[in-house]
């Protein structure tokens, strides 16, 4: 099986630094998306999320 990037481009309506603390900032990632164990704002980082239903989290 190939492992290929997933790349998604989006355009969002909101100031930068706004943007870039959703989503590097685990907390605000919490809020909006999914609750990771360890995220760090780098190339080559590696994590990983659980997907499921809403008893699951």
């Amino acid at each position: 099986m190939s492992q290929q990037p997933i790349i998604k481009e989006v355009i969002i309506n909101a100031p930068i630094s706004k943007v870039w603390k959703a989503i590097t900032d685990k907390d605000q990632m919490r809020e909006w998306y999914f609750d990771l164990a360890e995220f760090k704002p780098r190339v080559g980082f590696k994590f990983q999320f659980e997907g499921g239903t809403e008893d699951k989290k």
